[in-house]
């Protein structure tokens, strides 16, 4: 039997502030430790990546920016489909159709931020969720694992629809990304890097991040590097008040 925790460990440290991230489900961790990461397309990207590749995040700054992303992009899967959460259960189809058109122009216009029973439930989801993810991390030389000016194949795919005169995907796309995406360029951003296609990450060049406390769920990994290396500077969409809501959640555990 493998030992899920076999896989080595790292400590966060200022050392690790450029360091390459990639986030992933516990579940994943016993066969990542005897093949290591595996390149892929996935679920949510075929059709639109040509070429399968380990995704990851580039520096403590990185990885926020890719957290901020992900919570817009579940709120989005939340009420543009009809399963979703389930939020919309016991609709009928017609009302289904209406709440999803209206979903549209609410995140379009950035109103759903101020959606406070929206959040609540969202954040609810994404709480429990995340406790059960890791982030790992990984040991990558450029030119040799990945490049810095490499195309994401998704930007250049809703560029070509934009050229085309079908400019959704890139609408959309612009208010998930944040204003740290440039979605007019077809090349990476740093919180979006893929390996070069077909290029996966051998077991020895993994690791498991951990708190100097020992924890290692990915809630307590963004928490940790929320407060102690959050550039102040950056503008996040709706990261701070995730964070916030998860704060207030683990202190209402512990009373």
């Amino acid at each position: 039997m493998v030992d899920k925790d076999y896989i080595k460990t790292i400590v966060l440290n200022d050392r690790l502030k450029e360091s390459f991230f990639h986030f992933t489900g516990e579940e994943n961790l016993m066969n990542i430790q005897e093949v290591g990461l595996q390149p892929r397309i996935g679920f949510n990207s075929n059709g639109l990546e040509k070429t399968s590749k380990i995704f990851f995040s580039k520096g403590f700054d990185g990885l926020l920016q890719n957290l901020d992303v992900w919570i817009k992009y579940k709120f989005h899967r939340a009420f543009n489909e009809v399963d979703g959460y389930g939020f919309y259960k016991g609709k009928t189809i017609e009302e289904r159709k209406r709440l999803i058109e209206e979903w549209g122009k609410e995140f379009l216009s950035k109103d759903y931020l101020k959606d406070d029973e929206k959040k609540e439930k969202v954040f609810e989801k994404i709480y429990e969720g995340i406790k059960t993810q890791k982030y790992l991390l990984l040991d990558l030389e450029e030119g040799i694992d990945f490049k810095y000016d490499d195309i994401d194949e998704i930007k250049e795919y809703n560029l070509e629809e934009k050229n085309k005169g079908n400019s959704t995907r890139y609408i959309y796309a612009k208010e998930m990304y944040g204003n740290y995406s440039n979605v007019d360029s077809n090349i990476v951003d740093k919180w979006n890097m893929h390996t070069l296609p077909n290029c996966g990450v051998a077991k020895e060049k993994i690791s498991k991040v951990i708190t100097k406390d020992g924890k290692d769920d990915a809630l307590s990994i963004l928490q940790y590097i929320y407060i102690n290396y959050r550039n102040k500077e950056d503008k996040y969409d709706i990261l701070d008040d995730f964070m916030t809501y998860s704060f207030k959640r683990d202190k209402n555990k512990t009373e």
